[in-house]
């Protein structure tokens, strides 16, 4: 692995499976995804966000809906990651077409965790549908998150066909603590 500087200082590490940031970082992910995504994504956020809490929403605060879109519609895993967290400064009318669409494509336990829990938040049953939909797809593909989405599903009164257990709703219940805490201070 070769180790990198990007702007603003922020370190990152090249490897096979790395997103080539070298030092061509878009502005938008070196200011909101870089310095945090390795401790946001998938269900990292309960044991690492305290670390990062006050850069965390400074970051949040600063970010525009149209880059928090951007980041929710980026092929890459890395900015969905930080997009979904950073969701929760707006309404869910705002951006929850967005948030679904970012459910509907992601692709396991990387971005999964974080999407399920902000469109949860933000959309409460109507993200039902297409939190069931990923659960299915996760299924048949082995991506990884197909218990801890559906215990999303489960506590907002939907059903799937995977069991859930009480590691997965103790997980989900970790997540939205951060959720909630970022999202309070967030919209205040």
């Amino acid at each position: 692995m070769k180790a990198l500087t990007v702007p603003d200082g922020v370190s990152a590490r090249l490897d096979g499976n790395c997103r080539p940031y070298g030092g061509l970082v878009d502005p938008l992910e070196a200011r909101l995804v870089l310095p945090f995504y390795l401790k946001m994504l998938g269900l990292n956020a309960p044991n690492y966000a305290d670390g990062l809490w006050m850069s965390l929403v400074d970051a949040a605060e600063s970010a525009s809906q149209a880059e928090v879109e951007q980041l929710l519609t980026s092929d890459d895993w890395r900015p969905v990651v930080m997009g979904s967290w950073f969701s929760l400064k707006f309404d869910g009318a705002q951006i929850g077409p967005s948030l679904l669409a970012a459910v509907s494509r992601s692709q396991g336990s990387l971005t999964a965790p974080s999407l399920a829990v902000s469109a949860s938040l933000l959309l409460e049953e109507t993200a039902t549908s297409t939190l069931v939909e990923y659960v299915e797809r996760d299924l048949e593909l082995r991506y990884g998150s197909a218990t801890f989405v559906a215990a999303v599903v489960e506590s907002l009164g939907g059903e799937t066909s995977v069991s859930v257990d009480t590691n997965d709703r103790d997980a989900l219940s970790n997540m939205m603590d951060v959720a909630r805490r970022l999202q309070s201070l967030l919209i205040g």
